[in-house]
């Protein structure tokens, strides 16, 4: 009895661990459902999801730096629209004269002209014309595709390990079945031959 009182118990740890997998592989299967949705994404809906809606000199401090950071990486500017994006332009918006190799291409540049406060005239400043947006929607892809895939590769491990736990399961229940069919035949096999015993005795 306390043998199969043991495996009972055991049943019940096996039936809440496959409960709990199954929660688990529900809310992993929404999140990987999302990122692929998101990594899948047209360029129009990206353009309405990204847009800042502000200024991006009226953004955090920290949203500047990033976005600067890229426009530094990339020799780009702005969201979509260059320096209408930004309210006060900054640097790393500007072409700067940099050497580079014969098999490299610079940035094409665009000439616009800057009017500063309380002055009358206006300067001519050399700004990189390709916006941001086409390696911002670039790397979400990267991005979202990357996670979607860790998702799905994490969601078939949480499939696998209920299957395995089901079939440990049944292992048991099988061989708890077998060891009290056994046990119920000697106990009926051993009243008989007592019973034969009296009898013979008698």
């Amino acid at each position: 009895m306390a043998c199969v009182r043991t495996v009972f118990i055991v049943v019940d740890v096996i039936l809440g661990f496959l409960v709990g997998m199954t929660l688990v592989s529900l809310v992993v299967l929404k999140e990987a459902v999302s990122s692929a949705i998101t990594a899948n994404m047209t360029e129009e809906d990206a353009k309405v999801a990204l847009r800042p809606k502000t200024l991006l000199s009226q953004q955090t401090e920290y949203a500047q730096t990033q976005f600067q950071h890229m426009q530094y990486m990339f020799k780009c500017c702005g969201f979509l629209n260059g320096t209408h994006d930004w309210g006060a332009i900054p640097d790393t918006c500007l072409c700067l004269d940099e050497t580079t190799s014969p098999n490299q291409t610079s940035p094409h540049c665009i000439t616009e002209y800057v009017m500063w406060h309380g002055m009358n005239t206006s300067e001519e400043i050399q700004v990189y014309e390709q916006p941001c947006f086409p390696y911002l929607f670039r790397l979400m892809g990267i991005f979202f595709k990357t996670i979607a895939a860790f998702q799905f590769i994490f969601l078939l491990c949480l499939i696998v390990g209920p299957i395995m736990a089901l079939a440990v399961l049944y292992q048991m229940r099988r061989k708890t079945v077998t060891q009290y069919d056994t046990s119920v035949k000697f106990t009926a096999h051993s009243s008989d031959s007592k019973d034969d015993e009296l009898q013979w005795a008698s």
